[in-house]
């Protein structure tokens, strides 16, 4: 009896998302600027070639030759100078949401004039994204059929970098530079199928990419976790290295060498129009309890705030990552590094169109713990000649002043091949991050203010720094 051959390896993956994440659906007349992308059945997707695209980009980075049955670019060229396309040994289906946790919900953002610290003008847009937590089922077939002999298998490609992922983070989808799409593999089973599966697989009256423990009943086979499948998990030397900061961000009373507190450090960043509640009462008692008086005073409909600080799906505060983007971005420009600032944070020449894109990647502060306090701050603006009430000019502000929220700082960077040793930078990116460390430096020191009010009392806390291994353990 001949030996079996290979014919299809397939991966049963489950993705979780760490962050908040959109991928534009693209469609024009929307409520929302960037709405989320849906399939037929107003289902919530990551398209398969979104999935594929980070699958093939991951694999050069990490140093694994990419065939061109793989990327699907044959070596060659038509008449046209252009390259041939061939069909890749890749199928990625579109992901599809396992059980969704939150509704969807949408985020405003505004681009800050880094002079002024001010908005603006016509730079005010909004983005759907669903909130973290959530998980997401894909499928991936690999074409094992007549493979040519190489360094490393096409199942083995895709078996490496879903490794990698589940213990370092997938970008994904719209603007995971700002923090959004940020996800790791959960989990992920492979089944191995040989020759004689040829007549059970594929199957048009079973639907195999949703259901592993049927296709393995019906085909007689078992599945194999993905840290088994992978043999060998040390791989060559990765061209593309990532360092990870890890930011912790506090806000509350200062201490002075004695210990004795003085002063608040708090901060302010404004959520969507559309979460303002119509009154202070209509927030649960999870968040209300959050909210000191400093007496016995209980918050009245007067109380209301005129905006509300930002909150993630489970009320809770949180620093969004383009917030702090901006601020170390803006931090750069104003220390006279504006080329290392472009190239670190990206840029687009509107005289040439050419785009630089960012190798900096920022996640959300969330909260360490849960013990945050909040105020409600009645304001009013002052006549500069009567130091009287100006007018009607008198607002309702909240601010976060006291908890301490936790940042990734992810810096990809291609590292010296000259070098001896391997972690080892170009002298452009190691300008890159020590231009990065002297702006969290300030921060470190307080004199990074982040959100609004910054000119007034809030915004001024205390950043810590600290070096993470990439292979660290994870920090939501």
């Amino acid at each position: 009896m001949s030996e079996h051959v290979p014919y299809y390896t397939l991966f049963y993956v489950t993705l979780e998302q760490h962050t908040e994440f959109n991928t534009a659906s693209g469609e024009q007349g929307n409520d929302v600027d960037i709405a989320l992308a849906k399939d037929g059945n107003d289902n919530y997707i990551i398209r398969g070639t979104t999935l594929a695209g980070a699958m093939v980009d991951q694999a050069k980075k990490l140093g694994i030759p990419v065939e061109y049955d793989i990327s699907g670019e044959a070596p060659a060229q038509d008449k046209n100078n252009k390259p041939i396309c061939i069909p890749s040994r890749l199928r990625v289906d579109t992901a599809s949401l396992k059980t969704p946790l939150h509704d969807a919900i949408v985020r405003q953002h505004v681009a800050i004039d880094e002079v002024t610290g001010a908005a603006k003008p016509n730079a005010l847009f909004d983005v759907q994204v669903l909130p973290k937590g959530n998980l997401w089922h894909c499928f991936i077939e690999v074409n094992m059929i007549d493979c040519t002999p190489r360094s490393i298998a096409p199942d083995e490609l895709v078996a490496h970098v879903l490794h990698y992922w589940q213990t370092n983070y997938l970008f994904l989808g719209h603007r995971p530079v700002a923090g959004y799409g940020w996800f790791k593999v959960q989990q992920a089973e492979v089944v191995t199928l040989t020759n004689e599966h040829v007549f059970d697989y594929p199957n048009s009256t079973c639907d195999f990419t949703q259901n592993k423990v049927q296709l393995c009943k019906q085909l007689q086979v078992q599945s194999t976790p993905l840290d088994q499948f992978v043999k060998n998990k040390t791989l060559a030397d990765a061209p593309v290295l990532r360092k990870t900061l890890l930011v912790t961000l506090s806000a509350g009373a200062n201490l002075d060498g004695s210990g004795e507190q003085w002063g608040v450090d708090g901060f302010f960043i404004g959520g969507h129009s559309q979460d303002i509640p119509e009154s202070i009462h209509e927030l649960p008692d999870s968040v209300l309890s959050h909210f000191s008086t400093g007496s016995s005073y209980k918050l009245q409909d007067q109380d209301t705030p005129d905006n509300f600080f930002v909150v993630d799906e489970n009320h809770q505060p949180y620093i969004p990552g383009a917030s702090i983007r901006g601020v170390l971005n803006h931090q750069l420009i104003r220390a006279n590094e504006s080329k290392i600032a472009h190239s670190l944070f990206g840029s687009l020449n509107k005289q040439n169109g050419k785009v630089q894109s960012s190798n900096l990647y920022i996640k959300p502060a969330y909260l360490q713990h849960d013990d945050w306090q909040a105020m409600v701050f009645h304001n009013h603006a002052e006549d500069e000649f009567t130091a009287g009430v100006y007018g009607s000019n008198k607002f309702v502000r909240t601010a976060v002043v006291r908890g301490s929220f936790v940042t990734e700082l992810v810096l990809e960077y291609i590292k010296d091949p000259d070098a001896s040793n391997a972690d080892h930078m170009k002298s452009e990116v190691k300008a890159q991050y020590d231009a990065l460390c002297n702006a969290l430096q300030q921060g470190a020191q307080s004199q990074l203010a982040i959100g609004a009010k910054q000119w007034v009392d809030s915004g001024w806390l205390r950043w810590k720094v600290q070096e993470q291994k990439e292979e660290g353990a994870d920090n939501d």
